[in-house]
């Protein structure tokens, strides 16, 4: 309901000309799907959390009293959904006075919804998950995308947590 139009779907393969491909300052790309499904899904969010702020990536934030804000990436994965590989999301989380009670991750190529609810929870499609009881970080695995954001400190962090795993 929430991504009945416009479809990050349907424009995904239409080529990075129609997609308005841009540069944010952080190099991060921006397209002109991130910026539709980012207003669709503020607007039907408005009509049944009319008394909600939203903290977006792709548009000025408003926040002001934090009581009840949703939290919206419209498209994580830009670069992956702006060369027409399957592996990306919609991220969506609910938090009331600065706690996180609801999250949602949506693959729509995929039509893989996985989510979590505070004290209800986490799921994909309709099975619970749950955190792995492996107390050994050298047979855990871990996965990532980019380290281009991490500063150079964090950098290293990360480098031998992954070196940590398999």
């Amino acid at each position: 309901v929430i991504l009945a139009n416009p479809k990050p779907v349907e424009d995904y393969k239409k080529g990075k000309e129609e997609l308005k491909i841009q540069h944010k300052e952080d190099r991060s790309l921006l397209t002109i799907a991130d910026q539709k499904t980012e207003d669709t899904i503020k607007g039907h969010l408005h009509l049944s959390y009319d008394d909600s702020e939203f903290i977006t990536e792709e548009a000025e934030n408003i926040a002001k009293n934090f009581e009840k804000v949703w939290i919206i990436d419209p498209i994580d994965g830009t670069r992956e959904y702006s060369s027409g590989i399957d592996y990306w999301s919609i991220l969506i989380a609910y938090a009331v006075k600065g706690e996180i009670i609801l999250g949602v991750c949506y693959f729509p190529v995929l039509d893989l919804l996985l989510f979590g609810e505070k004290g209800k929870g986490a799921y994909v499609g309709e099975n619970s998950v749950h955190v792995s009881s492996n107390g050994d970080l050298s047979s855990a695995f871990m996965g990532y995308n980019s380290i281009r954001s991490f500063n150079l400190s964090e950098k290293d962090v990360l480098m031998k947590l992954i070196d940590s795993t398999e």
